[in-house]
């Protein structure tokens, strides 16, 4: 009997917010509960620390350089393999509840079982939360652009579900115990900025609660023009010296909401009997900085680990409970598993490793490196902006500074790889600064030793390992053959 699957793909979900991840502030009951009773992937990390590309190469099993998804806007086409599809062949309902950022419309037609609710249009039986409050600041304000908005107002002691995750809850509610096996996936907007929650929720922490879980601007040494060159561009100095603070307990806010939504699938799961052929996951594509190192959102070739680290929690009915996986893992490493948990096959080439072995035994590999990347060429940075402005941001939208720091500092996007092995993290940029953090001592990576001559050998091993990666890599054969005879 196939499993069913309930998938939670969170977005700037950093891994160092949950408290089964050592956070010692935030509550999340519910996600601590699911890593006790399955397995928790200690060190997992995105491929890319941006939206799409995270997701594509999620859902491929292949590195971004190895299929160009390098963009907001190449998104997977009908011509690529992909999980979902494997799923779809295999008898899988498909139900997509959430942003997209992966598939073109082409193929949300053919995998999709629920295409003209993913559309819009639609409405759930409950009433419905809104994902966030009003911008409080003026135009003219600085702060307009510091994605600190107010709280979302309740109207009701209960707490409501964001509209497309109470829709997908209305599925579960609906679904049949005894139906073909489904994989309803969940890509939530949350806890993506703006920093705004319900209020119960954006007012949960104190600002003197998290204060010493932030690495402050001033802590960082090395080469940090560019992070300056971002505070400068957006004014940072106005929005108030504890601007971390308030977002980062803002943003466990969020993230406490969707520890609350994670709950009511669980919930449901449990009191209609599917809990035990479900496979349960909750990860995210990438972080977010939150006030880390004086800074907010993300950026699109930043390989920190508030970037990077994400959460992997994988809970299964048949597999080991309350493991910690202290290994290294990379996000794709999802597909192949999803596929060995189905027992379906995979008729393409990629990278990705299944985590199976984690799951059904003693195994954890404590030496694999893992990698990322990001950045643009000029002419993919050019493209990228000509579709922020086609997407209808102007200088009323709160991204309008990031388009506009795009297009003053270019280089500031070089593409960028970054090899991190459980010591050391390199990050080699086109054109641009480099960095180098040994992690064994310094966990928060604020000291640059890129010049460090202490570290040459260090560096050399490193850049050397990231050659051999690209090598190894650098493509992949297409399937099928074709004949070389003439006829």
């Amino acid at each position: 009997m196939k499993p069913n699957y309930v998938f939670f793909h969170f977005d700037s979900l950093r891994a160092n917010a949950l408290a089964c991840y050592g956070n010692p502030v935030v509550k999340t009951p519910n996600i601590d509960r699911l890593a006790s009773n399955g397995v928790l992937f200690e060190r997992c990390f995105s491929q890319n620390p941006i939206c799409s590309p995270s997701r594509c190469s999620m859902m491929t099993g292949q590195y971004i350089h190895g299929f160009g998804h390098r963009t907001l806007w190449q998104l997977l086409r009908p011509h690529e393999p992909s999980l979902m599809r494997y799923l779809k062949q295999a008898g899988y309902r498909i139900n997509f509840y959430g942003k997209n950022d992966l598939y073109s419309q082409e193929y949300l037609n053919e995998i999709c079982d629920n295409i003209d609710e993913l559309r819009g249009g639609f409405k759930t039986r409950t009433p419905v939360s809104g994902y966030a409050g009003k911008n409080p600041y003026a135009l003219t304000d600085p702060r307009f652009f510091s994605f600190l908005f107010d709280p979302v107002e309740e109207t009701s002691d209960t707490v409501l579900l964001p509209r497309m995750e109470q829709k997908a809850l209305e599925f579960l509610e609906d679904t049949e115990t005894d139906g073909s096996p489904f994989m309803l996936y969940i890509p939530s907007v949350m806890p993506h900025p703006p920093y705004s929650a319900p209020k119960r929720y954006y007012d949960m922490y104190d600002q003197t609660d998290v204060s010493e879980l932030i690495t402050p601007f001033s802590s960082v040494s090395g080469d940090v023009t560019k992070i300056r060159e971002y505070r400068e561009h957006f004014k940072m100095d106005t929005y108030g010296d504890d601007y971390p603070e308030r977002i980062y307990k803002i943003y466990l806010g969020m993230v406490s909401y969707i520890d609350f939504i994670v709950g009511k699938f669980i919930e449901t799961l449990e009191r209609k009997n599917l809990i035990k052929n479900t496979v349960i996951i909750i990860t995210s594509d990438h972080g977010d900085y939150a006030g880390n190192k004086g800074l907010f959102e993300k950026r699109g070739n930043s390989m920190d680990d508030d970037m990077l680290h994400i959460p992997l929690i994988i809970k299964t009915p048949s597999c080991v409970k309350n493991k910690r996986v202290n290994g290294q893992v990379e996000l794709f490493d999802i597909m192949p598993t999803i596929m060995d948990l189905s027992g379906v096959g995979c008729g393409h080439e990629h990278h990705a490793v299944s985590l199976m072995p984690h799951m059904t035994g003693d195994f954890d590999d404590l030496n694999r490196p893992v990698f990322a990347e990001g950045g643009y060429n000029p002419r993919e940075h050019e493209q990228t902006l000509l579709n922020n402005a086609g997407d209808g941001i102007g200088k009323t939208s709160i991204y309008y500074k990031h388009l506009e720091f795009s297009s003053r500092h270019q280089d500031t996007n070089a593409r960028t790889v970054c090899i991190r092995t459980p010591e050391y993290k390199l990050i080699w940029r086109a054109g641009d600064a480099n960095e180098l953090y040994d992690l064994s001592a310094d966990k928060r990576e604020t000291i640059n030793q890129i010049n460090n001559p202490k570290y040459i050998k260090i560096k050399q091993e490193l850049m050397e390992r990231l050659l051999q990666w690209y090598i190894t890599t650098s493509d992949v054969p297409q399937p099928g053959q074709d004949s070389r005879l003439f006829k």
